[in-house]
């Protein structure tokens, strides 16, 4: 399933579109209403919930947390 959630501009896009990928209504219009962009919200765990990093890996990118972990180590 592809997710471009920085398209999702509208609010309740946004909210639809959690609630579809298996996220709950009460946890999905509070992060759909908040007026975050996408980058921030990316950071959260209700998004991470509504795309887990497996669905990131299955489009062929690698996930940031991937990194971070790496850079984590290396310090």
């Amino acid at each position: 399933m592809k997710t471009r959630t920085g398209e999702w501009k509208r609010p309740r896009t946004r909210a639809h579109k959690r609630i579809r990928r298996g996220l709950a209504p009460d946890r999905a219009w509070p992060s759909a209403m908040n007026r975050r962009g996408p980058w921030r919200n990316a950071a959260a765990r209700r998004t991470n919930q509504a795309v887990p990093t497996s669905d990131v890996r299955s489009l062929g990118l690698i996930p940031l947390i991937d990194h971070w972990h790496r850079f984590q180590r290396s310090a």
